[in-house]
């Protein structure tokens, strides 16, 4: 997943990497089905065919359009609902202990991901770079680390007090906000397809929310 994310976001300026990486509500809801067999309500499935075609128009209107980056992000995508569903199911196993799952979800990635170090001659690579021996350098992949880290804490935090349909949307949302972000602090020139399919992925996702909550009501 983060392999993905990280070669999907070298390929594209920021505001396609948000775009590309948007499918995580579609996802859940296949994926769900798929693996925990629990349906979705007709409704609220229809509502995330407007974060799909959101994804589509945003795409086609890129004027950095690459390739790369969108089978990049639509597989990052896909991964990271894995990776919060099964987070959720497996947390009971870790009697809903956060740190526990944390330390087993880092050593299983030290261990899968030491051989790619060989595996792609990165290793040879970064012996011979001349930042190693910079304190920026080193400063910046402290902060990036420590960073990393609380986000999976809180990802599992979430995963103990909301369904992986809210994670989702959370995802969202917070793809929303670096989107503006980057058009404004970056200046990336972003065109007016580009926005229409943000703001279809942000209604879809409203619409979505919403019949999940009329649903819940309904239950009650």
């Amino acid at each position: 997943m983060l392999s993905l994310n990280n070669v999907c976001l070298a390929s594209a300026q920021v505001t396609f990497y948000q775009i590309s990486r948007s499918l995580t509500l579609p996802f859940n809801i296949f994926l769900s089905l798929v693996i925990l067999k629990q349906q979705t309500p007709l409704k609220a499935a229809l509502a995330s065919l407007l974060i799909v075609l959101g994804v589509v128009i945003g795409s086609v209107g890129e004027i950095k359009f690459s390739l790369t980056a969108l089978i990049t992000g639509i597989l990052s995508s896909a991964f990271a609902c894995l990776y919060n569903i099964y987070s959720k199911k497996f947390l009971s196993v870790v009697s809903y202990n956060e740190w526990v799952l944390l330390h087993y979800n880092t050593s299983i990635a030290v261990l899968l991901g030491t051989p790619l170090l060989f595996l792609t001659g990165e290793l040879n690579k970064i012996a011979y770079r001349w930042f190693l021996g910079e304190f920026n350098f080193w400063l910046i992949m402290l902060l990036t680390g420590l960073w990393g880290l609380l986000i999976n804490v809180s990802t599992f935090l979430q995963s103990k007090v909301a369904s992986h349909f809210t994670c989702a949307l959370s995802g969202i949302t917070k793809m929303a906000v670096q989107y503006f972000l980057a058009s404004v602090l970056f200046k990336e020139r972003v065109s007016p397809l580009s926005w229409v399919g943000l703001f279809l992925i942000l209604i879809g996702s409203c619409l979505y929310y919403h019949m999940r909550t009329l649903e819940l009501k309904v239950e009650e």
